[in-house]
């Protein structure tokens, strides 16, 4: 009986490491769908920035507003082109308080109203 023990296994062939499967994940839920914001936008009343909560990404914000050309624009141009005032006829383009306001969420971009003249 020689008291002397065996010599260690040379670099890379030590005994293979035992490793226990981890254990499974628990399920995860399903994600709940969100809403879609889909629609007409709502008449808003007002030619100015109005705070609000958008409806589509959820934030309170000041609302961004958009000058554009409607229905009283072009009646005005109509009726001053009918007047022989052709020269005046697009004068109403360049008028703000003439024109619909559109108001947009900075955030995501969606339109959140019009105030529209007529």
């Amino acid at each position: 009986m020689n008291s002397e023990s065996a010599p260690p296994p040379p670099y890379g062939f030590e005994k293979p490491v035992n490793y226990q499967q981890a254990p499974p994940l628990p399920p995860q839920p399903m994600p709940i769908a969100q809403p879609v914001y889909v629609g007409t936008p709502i008449v808003i009343v007002g030619d100015y920035p109005m705070q609000c909560m958008c409806p589509r990404c959820g934030r309170q914000i000041v609302t961004r507003t958009e000058k554009k050309s409607g229905l009283l624009v072009w009646i005005i141009c109509g009726v001053l082109f009918l007047l022989g005032l052709w020269i005046c006829c697009f004068i109403p383009f360049c008028i703000d308080s003439c024109r619909d306001t559109e108001h947009y969420c900075p955030s995501c971009g969606a339109m959140l109203g019009i105030n529209k003249r007529i």
